[in-house]
């Protein structure tokens, strides 16, 4: 679908592209990457919420969500699909936890700049998703579960979190 996207919209003409929980389900992920850096204007954005795989989500995604997750190849190329399940559920978590794959997508899309790297959600993103779609999170437990996790983010998130918040920024190459 993404080529269509590239022939549809065309050169320079998106404001941005918000995507939620996309990235780990696409074969090819530089395909991704490739049409945004095409049909995004300079200065658009790429926003992405992604799952966030941390030493605390592992199991949880593990035992609630099918999709694979793998961190044995590259994560711009998801064809060597495990259990024919195409797409890697790691995949966000593993480009930005890597530094060789972190450069290898800046070689690949030079206009594509990171410019927001940030981890969300501890327990109430589990918590909230609960057993087939019934939260286990009493609502006037979210707003203080949220600003707990907001303060221990910046100490924990890596480690904890579940859900990660991706932002790229196309520069034209001069940038």
């Amino acid at each position: 679908q993404l080529p269509e996207l590239v022939d549809e919209c065309g050169t320079d003409s998106l404001d941005g592209i918000v995507l939620f929980d996309q990235l780990g389900r696409l074969e090819q992920p530089e395909d991704l990457f490739r049409a945004a850096e095409t049909c995004l204007k300079p200065g658009a954005r790429l926003a992405m919420i992604e799952p966030g795989i941390s030493l605390l989500s592992l199991p949880f995604y593990y035992c609630l969500d099918q999709r694979r997750i793998d961190f044995s190849h590259a994560p711009l190329d998801n064809r060597a699909a495990r259990h024919g399940q195409p797409g890697n559920l790691a995949t966000a978590s593993h480009l930005i936890n890597f530094m060789e794959h972190r450069i290898d997508l800046m070689e690949r899309f030079p206009q594509l700049h990171s410019v927001r790297q940030e981890w969300l959600s501890i327990l109430s993103g589990p918590l909230c998703r609960g057993i087939a779609g019934h939260s286990l999170l009493p609502e006037s437990f979210l707003h203080p579960l949220l600003a707990l996790e907001d303060s221990l983010m910046p100490f924990i998130g890596r480690w904890s979190a579940s859900k990660l918040y991706i932002v790229f920024e196309k520069r034209l190459p001069s940038d």
